[in-house]
């Protein structure tokens, strides 16, 4: 029993300890660089209060292991009127980001440059980033291990980003 209380304790130390809560900005015409990926409307945050975008390359084993949650987050956030969601593959060869985003149809950008990832300095797979209407991030979290996201059971790091949500207002 207290090897398991101790194991919760550092999964909540590590994860609050990954949240960077320094604000930054989107230019506006940033998302203008990002193409939509087949089957995906051109934009999924226009007019909505807020914005989730998850960053993920397809060369990252935890992106992979996240894309049955991110699937899930996709369709809970398809009716939502108050926030947008956005998958953006990026840092890799665009017929591998075209390939990842064939697999989350949708919701999926393309960041085939580099840019969006360049100037929200993303260096960690996947990023969660919620931002404003105007662009503003108001909270980043980076990932964790790819087995966070695997399992029946809800996983710490699902837990994780489901707080986050609900802490901003997003009713799932």
């Amino acid at each position: 029993m207290r090897a398991a209380v101790i194991a919760v304790i550092v999964v909540i130390v590590l994860l609050v300890s990954r949240w960077d809560r320094s604000p930054s900005a989107v230019s506006p015409g940033l998302f203008g660089a990002l193409a939509a990926a087949e089957g995906t409307p051109p934009d999924t945050c226009a007019g909505k209060a807020k914005c989730l975008v998850v960053y993920t390359a397809p060369w990252c084993s935890t992106c992979h292991a996240a894309i049955p949650f991110l699937k899930e987050a996709a369709q809970q956030f398809s009716s939502s009127s108050h926030t947008g969601f956005k998958i953006v593959i990026g840092t890799d060869e665009p017929r591998h980001n075209k390939e990842m985003a064939a697999l989350m149809p949708g919701f999926s950008y393309l960041d085939n440059t580099g840019a969006f990832a360049s100037a929200l300095h993303v260096s960690a797979f996947p990023t969660w980033i919620m931002l404003d209407a105007q662009g503003q991030v108001l909270r980043r979290f980076a990932s964790g291990a790819p087995d966070l996201y695997e399992g029946d059971a809800p996983s710490a790091k699902a837990l994780a980003v489901r707080a986050f949500l609900e802490g901003k207002g997003v009713a799932f």
